[in-house]
């Protein structure tokens, strides 16, 4: 009988394993079903402007973002959960994480914000609202990119801050 902490190391062995694998086959199916025109036409959008990105810890409770509403921001995840108690919104919501994808994607279709997701999320929203949504792709690499159309480092090395980096350009190419 295999414990359970055992079929727990199994389990990430082989996620560690497969990784390249998985992030190869995503980088051949992003080229032919994500839609990257709306990366294209937010690239440079607020050059030379700063930007929010805006997280869903327990400090938020205590930040005045109605102050910010003139500041272009990045909701991440489910930002939506603190739209009651404010009038600010960000300008775009962005998701990497698979679970988040799956409980949220209804709210988000409501929100009527730009939703950005990671292309390995689309299987958590439903076949006939995948196209609804806009996506990156997510990288096996650490290199930073300067062109979100090329994907984005894996969530441990803060993809935000890339997307950030594609919308406003805040240096000179």
């Amino acid at each position: 009988m295999w414990s359970t902490a055992v079929l727990l190391n199994l389990g990430n062995g082989l996620i560690t394993v497969t990784r390249p694998l998985r992030y190869w086959l995503e980088g051949l199916t992003y080229g032919k079903g994500a839609n990257s025109a709306w990366l294209q036409s937010w690239k440079d959008r607020f050059h030379g402007k700063p930007m929010l990105v805006i997280g869903n810890g327990p400090s938020l409770n205590q930040t005045p973002l109605h102050e910010f509403t003139h500041v272009p921001a990045i909701g991440m995840n489910k930002i939506d959960m603190l739209y009651p108690r404010t009038t600010w919104r960000p300008v775009c919501v962005m998701c990497v994480n698979d679970v988040v994808v799956r409980q949220n994607w209804e709210q988000w279709l409501a929100m009527k914000i730009p939703t950005l997701l990671s292309w390995k999320t689309r299987w958590h929203v439903p076949q006939k609202h995948r196209k609804e949504f806009d996506y990156f792709l997510s990288l096996n690499s650490f290199d930073f990119q300067t062109d979100l159309r090329r994907g984005l480092a894996p969530p441990t090395r803060s993809p935000t801050v890339r997307c950030n980096w594609h919308i406003i350009a805040a240096r000179t190419r």
